[in-house]
């Protein structure tokens, strides 16, 4: 947990875990899909422009202080074993910039949320690691 100081207050920072229902499930929270799609829209930018209201003041604060890398990271972990599939109109979207390398992402009955996510976390290790450019 992160703890920040603002104004002689001690104020909490913590960012959210997943909740039980989906780690019974497998099925992620449509607003965390949603928040996924609507950044996808972006194209290979699509980790830079991630927006997510939170209703707890304390995971707020955590967003709004992480970096576009942090958000993005925390949000394809919470999106790791999702089942649920990506609608192919994204797919086919998404697979004309992801690495043509990415075999687990390269089948359409492969598309799930988990799979993407795995493939957007290569994608971004790879953009992070070659440094601004």
């Amino acid at each position: 947990m992160q703890t920040n100081y603002v104004s002689g207050n001690e104020c909490q920072m913590s960012r959210p875990h997943r909740s039980e229902t989906f780690l019974k499930t497998g099925h992620a929270p449509s607003h965390l899909r949603e928040c996924l799609l609507e950044a996808l829209d972006h194209g290979e930018d699509w980790f830079k422009n991630l927006e997510m209201d939170f209703m707890r003041e304390h995971h707020q604060r955590w967003w709004n202080s992480a970096s576009p890398s942090e958000r993005a990271y925390w949000l394809l972990g919470q999106l790791w074993d999702c089942a649920d599939f990506v609608p192919l109109a994204v797919y086919d979207d998404v697979k004309d910039w992801l690495d043509p390398a990415e075999e687990q992402f390269a089948r359409r009955d492969l598309g799930t949320y988990a799979r993407l996510a795995r493939a957007l976390k290569r994608d971004l290790d790879g953009v992070l690691a070659s440094g601004p450019g």
